[in-house]
């Protein structure tokens, strides 16, 4: 109980300290520790994300048609696989915060941020975008599931598909999972103001407040909205930024450092989080599923953090679950398509699965995406973010 006790105390060092100048360059000390520029425990993070929701699009969602008993089985275990964007919110505040508080004095600090985040969203996306005009003209049997035109098409090209999806669902299949990205991208036209002109003290509280109000925002908004609407999953961004302020103070990270083991220890107490909301069947939009989960995954993400060196950080840094980190972006965009486009061409009029043996045009998607990833990072990702670094902040 007193590590807890100390815990607390050492966080509150997060919101209060930074801004009394009686405390002096030692207090400025503790909020401005640099981090490292690639850690590989947060690639494995980022590719148990896209794993999670690999498994929902390409398993569990298309066993729902298989009648072995043992498939609806594993579906039903797997039922949490869709959670995998909660944790890329979760991730996403983390490094987003995290790079804007350590640019944050720089000189071209919104030049190069807003330079970088497009150099690494825009090319693959609209690749994606584009690709659905001409394959929307082909005849194959998804035609509808992939390309059901019911969200005007120009909201995809400014990030505002997800507040079309309030009325309508997802949209066409074949842009569906854009959703996330357009909250990413929402959040990231204000988050470099707050870092920049807030001190540490209000940037901590507007974190806190986002956390408060996304679940009474869900309580409040009908079914698409409180899983789309940016305001309605601010707690999970906010809560990667929050872990990105509390690492930047010395004190705390020395201190969750030598009790690592503690935080590993609450990280799994909090996953025990993860039956219940198994059980009860907390779906897409629970006002209180999606806050456990961004508690869960900022346990799971911080444990990756400061155990690094560690068991944890020879699993998390693997080289299975880091090739999948790195390509997780390309990962996310193209599966949907290719398992659409596949389907289709063999005659099926949604991507599914009814038994074993069947099972294996959803490897061949898999294949397939795993090579277009690869082929994205190669001649489309590296290549723009060399050129983004060509602008730095300095």
């Amino acid at each position: 109980m007193p590590h807890f006790w100390r815990l607390g105390g050492l966080a509150a060092d997060v919101i209060f300290m930074c801004d009394r100048p009686e405390l002096g360059n030692p207090a400025r000390t503790l909020l401005t520790l640099r981090q490292p520029k690639r850690i590989p425990e947060l690639d494995g993070v980022r590719g148990i994300a896209v794993a999670l929701v690999l498994i929902w699009h390409y398993g569990v969602c298309q066993a729902k048609f298989a009648p072995d008993s043992w498939v609806t089985s594993l579906s039903s275990t797997l039922a949490l696989t869709w959670s995998g964007v909660d944790l890329f919110f979760v991730l996403s505040g983390f490094l987003i915060v995290g790079i804007l508080v350590d640019s944050k004095d720089t000189p071209h600090y919104f030049k190069a941020f807003f330079v970088r985040r497009a150099c690494r969203i825009l090319p693959v996306y609209y690749v994606i975008l584009l690709l659905f005009i001409p394959f929307s003209r082909l005849d194959i049997s998804t035609h509808t599931w992939l390309f059901d035109e019911k969200l005007p098409f120009w909201s995809y090209f400014l990030f505002l598909q997800n507040f079309f999806m309030h009325r309508v669902g997802f949209g066409p299949n074949w842009m569906g999972v854009t959703w996330s990205l357009a909250i990413e991208e929402q959040f990231y036209l204000l988050i470099p103001f707050f870092v920049r002109f807030f001190s540490r003290k209000w940037l901590v509280l507007t974190f806190v407040a986002m956390i408060v109000i996304s679940p009474l925002a869900r309580f409040l908004l009908g079914y698409w909205g409180n899983y789309t609407l940016p305001f309605a999953r601010a707690d999970s961004i906010a809560a990667g930024a929050l872990l990105a302020l509390l690492v930047r103070n010395v004190r705390v990270m020395d201190w969750l450092t030598r009790h690592r083991h503690l935080v590993v220890g609450v990280a799994a107490v909090l996953c025990l989080g993860l039956i219940p909301i198994t059980v009860w069947k907390w779906g897409l939009g629970h006002p209180w599923g999606h806050l456990w989960l961004a508690a869960i995954y900022s346990g799971i993400l911080l444990s990756a953090y400061v155990c690094r060196g560690g068991l944890l950080s020879l699993m998390l840094s693997g080289h299975s679950l880091r090739w999948l980190g790195t390509r997780s972006y390309a990962l996310y965009l193209f599966h949907q398509p290719v398992a659409g486009v596949v389907y289709g061409a063999l005659g099926y009029n949604r991507p599914k699965f009814s038994s074993l043996a069947e099972s294996g045009i959803m490897f061949l998607c898999l294949g397939l995406v795993f090579l277009l990833a690869e082929f994205s990072m190669w001649v489309i990702e590296r290549p723009a973010q060399k050129l983004s670094h060509r602008v730095t902040y300095a």
